[in-house]
């Protein structure tokens, strides 16, 4: 038995199926399948059940699971032990789906870690995708932003998956619209959500737009009209140049202030809030520059609020 083949079972099991593991890690479809059945014929056993939907394991492929996991994991803290103590070399993983807010911060660091052998991974991707990296090791910390109301939904994700979250602010979610739209001529200090329903919603990302379209716009008389976008860049300009909106906490998407001249942010009546907040594997400890990129993250977000208890790192003045 290879370590790669159990490294290949834990992937499919991870991503769910055979064809997605094998888009993931680039390699045919047919050439991990046929890897799969050594690996079971090498063990004695059957580990996973195929079906039209996809992949299940078998109890005796729950525990090869489990076992194979852990055995994964303690490798690659081998691994990063080895380059640290070696190259005396950091190493910054993030996975993000709000990376505009963490843009400056990266930049920072960079600067300060760059000319110390200093790694950067920084992964702009779905509320979804950044919860899978963390826990595939692919990134070692994510951050998330998600509507309140879907926020059952990922913590459930999250705690099966082993995850630890921790919550760093809770925002108001605006209306973000330009010149086009009639409300940006009107003095209004809210805005009723049922009244967006007459213009297009522009999403950054397919998921993110579908949770906001679903969990906050009213379903009825709402138009047909779902833009998603996936560059902030683009997702701009559509708002300036059309009637279209977008749903998002002040400031989030990018528009700093010479982007603001042609924009308005307007809260929603009833209020609605987004939360922010940070995972990493349970158990897990986080590399210090990650910690420094967290906390300046909650710095950021938490302006004029006490920081959170849990956070080992304390900013020293050089860092300031």
């Amino acid at each position: 038995m290879k370590l790669e083949q159990l490294e290949q079972f834990i992937k499919v099991i991870d991503f769910g199926s055979i064809s997605k593991a094998a888009m993931k890690m680039h390699m045919a479809q047919s050439t991990l399948s046929t890897s799969l059945k050594k690996f079971e014929e090498e063990l004695g056993c059957q580990l996973i059940e195929r079906d039209s939907k996809g992949v299940s394991l078998t109890p005796k492929g729950v525990e090869v699971y489990n076992q194979g996991k852990n055995i994964c994991e303690q490798i690659e803290d081998m691994k990063k032990t080895a380059i640290s103590d070696t190259q005396g070399e950091e190493i910054l993983s993030v996975s993000n789906n709000y990376t505009i807010i963490g843009k400056d911060i990266f930049i920072e660091l960079y600067k300060k870690y760059h000319k110390q052998k200093a790694k950067f991974n920084i992964q702009d991707c779905s509320s979804s995708d950044t919860i899978q990296h963390v826990f595939s090791g692919e990134t070692e910390v994510g951050l998330l932003r998600f509507p309140l109301a879907n926020k059952a939904v990922h913590m459930r994700n999250m705690k099966r998956l082993g995850l630890d979250y921790h919550q760093i602010a809770k925002k108001v979610i605006c209306a973000v619209i330009g010149k086009e739209n009639p409300f940006y001529r009107l003095n209004v200090d809210k805005i009723k959500i049922e009244h967006l329903t007459k213009f297009p919603f522009v999403g950054y990302y397919q998921e993110e737009a579908d949770i906001v379209y679903e969990n906050i716009l009213p379903k009825k008389n709402r138009i047909k009209e779902n833009i998603t976008i996936s560059g902030v860049d683009h997702l701009k300009e559509v708002i300036r140049q059309t009637d279209a909106f977008t749903l998002d906490v002040y400031k989030a998407q990018g528009f700093n202030s010479e982007d603001r001249k042609d924009i308005k942010y307007i809260p929603l009546d009833p209020t609605v809030y987004s939360e922010f907040g940070w995972i990493h594997k349970r158990n897990r400890k986080v590399s210090q520059i990650a910690e420094k990129y967290i906390y300046k993250i909650t710095v950021h977000l938490k302006k004029h609020e006490k920081m959170p208890k849990e956070f080992r790192y304390e900013e020293q003045e050089s860092d300031k």
